[in-house]
């Protein structure tokens, strides 16, 4: 017999899953205290987008002004990232390929009532920024938004996207 923490552990999918269905199973005591945390964890995870963005800017710009900055300074960079646990191909992508209006667009979306705790998270934009082609990133993203995937579900149809562009 599983709990019923772990089945909330389960079910919590960290990538973007609305985490409305966790208030939901909470007992009403315990509804003031999850709502903050809730409230709190979407806090950060638009924290850690925020500063992601920031950090792909800042690595395109060493990239871009080699001259300026040293030459070894974005492999330094690169370096600090892959030791972090991160991709720094991914960085300089989305740096590349999600502008600051798509960001802000993104943003805004995360604030409103209507995300219920559903987030674009950093994985998103790192599948997002594969597409080259405006139209097929920005259309990417509104069905995100409109149908709430998750990033395996978002990872899913951006494949199929690529095999159909390849055929």
């Amino acid at each position: 017999m599983v709990s019923k923490a772990e089945r909330l552990r389960m079910e919590y999918d960290v990538n973007g899953v609305s985490r409305e269905r966790i208030l939901e199973e909470v007992s009403l005591e315990s509804q003031e205290i999850a709502e903050r945390l809730v409230t709190e964890a979407n806090q950060l995870a638009d924290a850690e987008l925020l500063a992601r963005y920031k950090w792909a800017q800042q690595f395109r710009m060493f990239d871009e002004q080699r001259g300026k900055y040293g030459h070894l300074s974005f492999d330094q960079v690169a370096r600090i990232l892959f030791s972090l646990g991160q991709n720094p191909r991914a960085y300089l992508s989305v740096a590349i390929y999600v502008n600051d209006d798509m960001f802000a667009d993104i943003v805004e979306f995360n604030k409103r009532e209507s995300a219920l705790g559903w987030r674009i998270t950093w994985n998103h934009l790192e599948i997002l920024a594969r597409f080259g082609d405006p139209e097929s990133r920005r259309a990417l993203l509104n069905r995100c938004m409109e149908e709430k995937l998750n990033v395996e579900q978002l990872r899913g149809i951006a494949s199929e996207m690529t095999k159909s562009i390849r055929s």
